[in-house]
């Protein structure tokens, strides 16, 4: 897996898990994946940085309930990466 630094505007991080390394391997998650999982980092960073008295049911709650299914995905995308190698072609 190819872990590459690099940074986008307002988040001060990111990824390239998806795209692979200049396009000379697979991704190792889908497009789809990514955004789903950008979701949980975007609610850790507010976790970290609000207090728990700040914290919403009504906007966790698709994150808590759906985290079974997210991990199964993952899990899925990357047994298929590693299945199939690294290498474009």
């Amino acid at each position: 897996m190819v872990f590459r630094p690099a940074v986008n505007p307002g988040t001060g991080s990111s990824w390239t898990l998806c795209r692979g390394a200049n396009n000379l391997r697979n991704p190792a998650i889908s497009v789809e994946l990514r955004a789903h999982l950008r979701e949980y980092l975007e609610f850790r960073h507010v976790f970290r940085q609000a207090y728990a008295f700040q914290l919403r049911w009504e906007k966790m709650r698709a994150l808590v309930l759906g985290r079974e299914e997210t991990l199964r995905l993952l899990e899925a995308e990357l047994e298929r990466f590693l299945r199939t190698g690294p290498a474009n072609g």
